[in-house]
């Protein structure tokens, strides 16, 4: 598709104009329009999650109620892969959006007013004033008619709406048997995962799946590329990648902004205030939360090459870091351990961040901001 951009003509009221010119001004106006016109960013990818997402809505319809969990870093493309795989399915999608901005009764009113008319409800008010009885009115309708509820931002439910997760199990462990209903949680990497994943949490191993979505490939980061700037030169393709690790949202950005070469990207990256300098750092504040000065620096030392256990711990001397370096790695994903070759098997790790556009951030971006920020 694309964004039309509707240009004025200023027709001479006073004076006709000859069929040859009249035809001239048509072909003019045409290659205009042509070349002022931008496309959309397009759903790209994904193909084999979204096939596991409709193959999980469709053991729900033969069988009971079942949870998928969608997880993954922000601005990974959660969301967007839900609205596509159940949009067009025949059982409804309902989407429940979780805002830690809203008190639990304020959601449940903004969910019911957007999905009350797909369950035909729409002269009736919210069934209950939480989350978790809201839930619990979708599995009793589910009995009659299968149907698919994505609850979004699931993590948020630590703060809106504590007991959700204990309530949840409860409530799956009561209606699973007799009823139609798939969850499907979208949640993020940290907090998310250790709601979902965590041995002492209730709805750890009740998910009959999990899909974690990761960056782009290098090969539909290109074909993205090729769509957006068709001339484009391996320097735009290297730049792009390093500027947005394969982020969906962050190479949306860019190419919606006609930012396709790799001058253009780079002088859109380093304005000042710009996207991408607030971005990481919010994305780094939101996820860290507590105890965020540790957390944010040992991904910084790592991104300066600091990858031994020891040279970081020099940067931290009378605190232990090793609990730190475990949560970065099992839970917010953000690092990985390496062995080189010829190393020792237990000792001589070395540490390196997983996610490109923190390392690109950290290296490039952070040392650019100003001292407030």
């Amino acid at each position: 598709m694309r964004n039309t951009v509707f240009l004025t003509l200023r027709m001479n009221r006073t004076t006709s104009q000859s069929p040859e010119r009249k035809k001239f001004s048509a072909i003019s106006f045409c290659h205009k329009l042509i070349n002022v016109t931008k496309m959309t960013f397009r759903f790209y990818d994904r193909t084999r999650e979204s096939a596991a997402l409709r193959a999980f809505s469709r053991r729900v319809e033969d069988d009971a109620s079942r949870m998928a969990i969608i997880s993954g870093r922000r601005r990974i493309g959660r969301t967007t892969l839900a609205n596509p795989a159940f949009t067009n399915g025949p059982p409804p999608c309902l989407f429940f959006h979780i805002s830690d901005e809203k008190t639990a009764k304020t959601n449940v009113e903004a969910f019911w007013r957007f999905n009350a008319a797909t369950l035909g409800l729409e002269k009736f008010p919210p069934p209950a004033a939480t989350i978790a009885g809201t839930i619990e009115f979708l599995l009793k309708q589910s009995a009659k008619t299968p149907m698919t509820v994505v609850l979004d931002e699931f993590q948020n439910a630590e703060t809106v709406e504590p007991a959700l997760v204990t309530d949840l199990a409860v409530l799956r462990d009561k209606y699973r048997k007799g009823t139609q209903l798939l969850h499907v949680l979208t949640v993020s990497d940290g907090a998310g995962r250790s709601m979902t994943d965590d041995r002492f949490s209730p709805l750890c191993a009740r998910a009959c799946g999990e899909l974690t979505l990761r960056p782009f490939s290098t090969g539909v980061i290109k074909t993205i590329l090729t769509e957006h700037y068709p001339t484009r030169k391996p320097d735009d393709l290297l730049t792009l990648f390093a500027v947005t690790g394969g982020i969906p949202q962050y190479i949306k950005v860019l190419t919606e902004a006609g930012c396709t070469s790799a001058r253009q990207m780079i002088r859109s990256v380093a304005q000042p205030r710009s996207y991408f300098q607030q971005e990481a750092e919010t994305l780094l504040k939101t996820a860290f939360k507590s105890d965020c000065q540790v957390y944010f620096e040992l991904p910084q030392r790592i991104a300066e090459g600091k990858s031994r256990r020891s040279g970081l711990a020099s940067y931290f001397r009378g605190h232990s870091i090793d609990g730190h370096l475990f949560r970065l790695e099992k839970h917010f994903r953000l690092i990985e351990r390496e062995r080189p070759l010829g190393a020792s098997k237990t000792t001589d790790y070395r540490r390196r961040l997983t996610d490109a556009h923190l390392a690109f951030w950290f290296r490039f971006l952070y040392p650019l901001m100003p001292p407030e920020c």
